[in-house]
C-alpha cells in the first residue's frame, strides 16, 4: 500500500466526512481518477477529513487513524457526505446518557417539537437520510428520549415532512438465488396526533420479490437430506432459507423451521440459536 506525500488536510478548510455507498466501502485512489491504484479503504461508520473541490469531481481525503499513519488520497466526491448536521442549539446528544454520543447526526420539526437523533452513524446518505447503529430519537422540546434502539440494530432514519421513519435493516438471504443482503425488515414512523408526538405501529417491510417459485422448489427438493444431521457447514444459511421458504408460503419448510432443533436432532446454542430467535421474530412480524 502506498502512502501519499499529501499536504495534511487539517492546514486548509478540511471537513469531516462518512461514506455513502451501498458497498459499505469507498476505496481511496491515488490520483484524481479510477485509473489510479487503490491506496487505501474507507469504511462505513468511520469518520475521515475531506476538502471539497469545485473544480474536480475527486476529492481530497485524509483517514482519521487510530494506530499507525493516516492514509491520505482521493475519494469521487459522489461517496462522500458530511458527517455533522448544523445544530444552532444541541439539546438530545450533549445530555444523552443512553448513547454517550455527543454530536447531532438527524433533527426534525414535528407538530411543535424539536427531534434530534444522537447515535453511531453508518452512513449519511443526505441531510435527511442516514444510516446508523446504536440511537436514541430525542425530544428536545420536552427533554425526553423517545425511543432508543441497542448497537445490533441498524436502521435507515430518514426525516420527511413533519414525519420521522425508523426503518430496521436486517441480513438475509432474500437477493435473487437466496443471496444474502441488508434489507429493510420493519419500520415506523413518528408523527403529530393531535398535538402529540405518536409512534405508530410496526409494519412488516420486507421484500421477498426476488425469490422465484424455482428457488423454493429447489430447496423443498433437496432440505429433507438434512434431517436429523445436526451442526453443519452452512447452517446458517439453511436456517435462513428455511425462513424465507416459510415466509413465501411454504408449509414444509415452516414446519422444518418450527421445530428447528428436533428436525436436526440438535440443541442450537450460541450464534445459531440467536440467529434461529431473530428469524422467529421476523416470521411473527411478517402475519
Amino acid at each position: 500500500m502506498i502512502f501519499l506525500s499529501l499536504a495534511p488536510l487539517c492546514t486548509q478548510a478540511q471537513t469531516f466526512g462518512i461514506i455513502n455507498d451501498p458497498d459499505g466501502y469507498t476505496n481511496i485512489r491515488g490520483g484524481e481518477g479510477s485509473n489510479y491504484e487503490i491506496v487505501g479503504k474507507l469504511e462505513e461508520g468511520y469518520k475521515f477529513k475531506y476538502l471539497p473541490n469545485d473544480k474536480s469531481s475527486w476529492w481530497a481525503v485524509e483517514t482519521i487513524p487510530y494506530y499507525g499513519e493516516s492514509i491520505k488520497g482521493f475519494v469521487h466526491k459522489s461517496r462522500v457526505q458530511p458527517y455533522y448536521v448544523e445544530v444552532a442549539d444541541g439539546c438530545g446528544c450533549s445530555h444523552s446518557y443512553t448513547t454517550g454520543k455527543e454530536e447531532t447526526i438527524l433533527k426534525a420539526n414535528i407538530g411543535p417539537a424539536s427531534i434530534e437523533v444522537c447515535g453511531y452513524l453508518l452512513q449519511r446518505q443526505s441531510a435527511s437520510s442516514v444510516k446508523i447503529s446504536e440511537f436514541t430519537v430525542y425530544n428536545c422540546t420536552s427533554q425526553e428520549v423517545l425511543r432508543f434502539y441497542g448497537a445490533v440494530q441498524t436502521c435507515q432514519v430518514t426525516v420527511e415532512e413533519n414525519k420521522l421513519q425508523i426503518t430496521e435493516l436486517d441480513r438475509l438471504p432474500v437477493g435473487a438465488g437466496f443471496a444474502w443482503v441488508q434489507v429493510p425488515y420493519r419500520q415506523v414512523e413518528l408523527t403529530d396526533v393531535d398535538g402529540k408526538l405518536t409512534f405508530s405501529k410496526e409494519r412488516f417491510v420486507l421484500d421477498l420479490s426476488a425469490i422465484n417459485t424455482q428457488d423454493i422448489e429447489a430447496f423443498e427438493a433437496v432440505f429433507p437430506q438434512f434431517r436429523g444431521k445436526g451442526y453443519f457447514d452452512e447452517l446458517e444459511t439453511f436456517i435462513g432459507k428455511l425462513l424465507v421458504c416459510s415466509l413465501k408460503g411454504s408449509k414444509k419448510c415452516r414446519t422444518a423451521f418450527e421445530d428447528i432443533d428436533n428436525y436436526l436432532n440438535v440443541v442450537l446454542d450460541g450464534h445459531f440459536r440467536e440467529f434461529y430467535n431473530d428469524c422467529k421474530e421476523v416470521l411473527a412480524n411478517s402475519k
